[in-house]
């Protein structure tokens, strides 16, 4: 099923892992069999159904569920990890992880999901932060997205990553999080940060695959479109031993 990932050239192998090393991040165009995209998309589709209004699109659905104050989206964005549709698509992403990374190298996930981001609405963005300080892993892995239904652009808030950031390693925070909204771990100085360091947009339609390091300082954007935008997240870490404790260290 993946045989698009394993018959990569070891050439352009080389030259993505050496663009994660050199800038934190590298993008790879239709890196995931559609087939496996289409999977998410059916399964997130049937479980919204019954949630929804006669007449009324999944797009719609989920806009009026978030700004409702409904816990449906947050029950589904935790559910999303169970899916065997998300699970064929962390096998493509590990595919990926191990060929950058290399051979070898100890995988857990850390957390693969979906996330909704919402029209007009901040409760649904996440500042300036890095993965590597939401858990007990450390900075060692890498982190997978990919736009689920359609296209990730400016217009609809998609990611955006400081270039290089990930050299600082794992840095300070102080915790923000605005009303009803998600906690951020938001990097001290990172208004310096940004400054010093290139601001790149992933630009992608589903399929394709932005990969990155989990010390990039990165962060999602407004959504100033008229539809939800949907992500799908594969978190990988590389350990060597069973952490001491599993629970978030913030």
């Amino acid at each position: 099923m993946h045989s698009r990932v394993v018959d990569t050239q070891p050439s352009e192998v080389a030259e993505l892992r050496s663009a994660l090393e050199r800038d934190g991040y590298f993008i790879r165009s239709d890196a995931v069999p559609q087939e496996l995209v289409a999977a998410l998309r059916e399964s997130l589709t049937r479980l919204l159904e019954p949630e929804g209004r006669p007449g009324e699109s999944i797009f719609e659905t989920i806009t009026r569920l978030h700004r409702g104050g409904d816990q449906t989206l947050y029950r589904l964005h935790e559910l999303s990890n169970k899916l065997t549709a998300m699970n064929s698509l962390r096998e493509a992403c590990a595919t990926w992880a191990r060929a950058v990374l290399g051979p070898g190298r100890l995988l857990v996930d850390v957390n693969s999901h979906v996330i909704f981001s919402i029209p007009e609405d901040e409760r649904s963005q996440w500042s300036w932060h890095q993965e590597s300080t939401y858990d007990v892993f450390k900075g060692a892995g890498i982190n997978f997205c990919l736009p689920v239904f359609e296209p990730a652009t400016r217009e609809n808030g998609t990611m955006s990553l400081l270039k290089g950031s990930h050299k600082l390693g794992p840095l300070p925070y102080d915790k923000h999080r605005p009303p009803n909204g998600s906690t951020t771990l938001l990097p001290r100085g990172v208004d310096r940060i940004a400054a010093a360091h290139e601001e790149v947009h992933f630009l992608a339609e589903p399929g394709d695959l932005i990969g990155f390091d989990r010390d990039l300082v990165h962060r999602s954007n407004p959504n100033r479109s008229p539809r939800p935008r949907v992500t799908a997240v594969v978190q990988f870490a590389v350990i060597e031993r069973i952490p001491e404790s599993l629970q978030n260290p913030y």
